[in-house]
């Protein structure tokens, strides 16, 4: 599950140098527009998710830091045609 929250919000709560916030959550952001985005902090890479800024289909491409990626429509045709 994804969580945004505003940047205000995100800046009174966000641990400076170890992107991790309060509460299981832990701050990433958008590689397509930047937004910072909240996973929670036992997301297993390969997840995805949707940037509630941009609408960009991600996938969580690391843990340690949680690194995000943008699927492109290539990438998400072939995922489809596997299942």
């Amino acid at each position: 599950m994804t969580r945004w929250t505003s940047s205000l919000e995100m800046n009174r709560l966000f641990f400076w140098g170890k992107g991790v916030l309060f509460g299981g959550w832990i701050m990433a952001h958008c590689p397509e527009c930047e937004a910072a985005i909240e996973v929670e902090d036992d997301v297993e890479e390969g997840a995805m998710m949707d940037c509630p800024e941009c609408g960009a289909e991600l996938e969580v491409v690391n843990t340690n830091p949680v690194e995000l990626d943008v699927i492109s429509s290539e990438e998400a045709e072939e995922e489809e045609e596997a299942w």
